[in-house]
């Protein structure tokens, strides 16, 4: 088999237009051992990014030893990525962190779980989180002129799906899907909100609102487009390795 760290793509499978996409299964297993030294396969999925690959991991002798792309999964046909490939069944590892690090003065030091998660420096997620938060409070800055020209009428739409949905935070890989879900609800609400009074805007032609409304979109849009990313690498942890 090729390298698949020099040859990050492996041996091409080129097709003609509307013809199956070839099989290709992808194995690598614990150096000195072969196909047939494995004692058993179990069906499982790569959850290393969103796609999900189906795969099958390799037993011998009570360990997992390696792993082979599924022929017959719809979405890999065989394929795995590099991740998957070489390091998604590394559990016995000797290089596998078996605990979280925290960075502390520029040095990564082992930690425990409630510490790492409670640490005062943000990791990226957290810090993306905020950088959303803080165009959010852009939007209602920008908003504040419009809203004493014209007066303003609040609906409690927005507060009680707020309410219901996010009441609290949920635990776990499964309660983290359904949060970033209904975060992903209210944004659409945001989402279709900015068209309604685009369109008021344009029959106004209010100039001002027109271009408020256009920056919003834009910051709503990178919103929901993190959302779905989220959900994509959440979903197969939630739903498929959690089971």
């Amino acid at each position: 088999m090729a390298d698949r760290i020099a040859d990050i793509w492996g041996a091409r499978t080129p097709h003609a237009k509307d013809t199956p996409w070839p099989v290709r299964v992808d194995m690598h297993l614990d150096q000195g051992l072969a196909e047939p030294d494995v004692d058993r396969w179990v069906q499982s999925a790569c959850v290393l990014c969103s796609n999900g690959c189906g795969c099958d991991i390799a037993v011998k002798d009570g360990r997992v030893v390696g792993i082979r792309g599924r022929a017959g999964d719809v979405v890999n046909h065989g394929r795995l990525g590099p991740k998957g490939l070489y390091g998604s069944w590394r559990r016995d590892d000797a290089d596998r962190l078996t605990r979280p690090l925290v960075r502390r003065g520029g040095v990564l030091e082992e930690s425990d779980w409630d510490t790492a998660m409670d640490g005062e420096e943000p990791d990226v997620q957290q810090h993306t989180c905020q950088v959303l938060a803080e165009r959010v409070k852009r939007q209602s800055a920008a908003l504040t002129p419009i809203v004493e020209r014209y007066g303003e009428h609040r609906e409690r739409e927005p507060e009680r799906l707020h309410a219901t949905g996010l009441e609290s935070t949920r635990s776990g890989a499964v309660g983290l899907l359904r949060d970033l879900q209904d975060l992903y609800t209210l944004a659409n609400l945001t989402d279709i909100t900015w068209t309604v009074v685009g369109q008021a805007a344009q029959g106004l032609r209010d100039r001002e609102l027109l271009d408020v409304v256009s920056s919003c979109e834009k910051d709503t849009d990178r919103q929901l487009a993190w959302l779905c990313t989220r959900i994509k690498q959440a979903a197969p942890q939630a739903l498929i390795a959690a089971g």
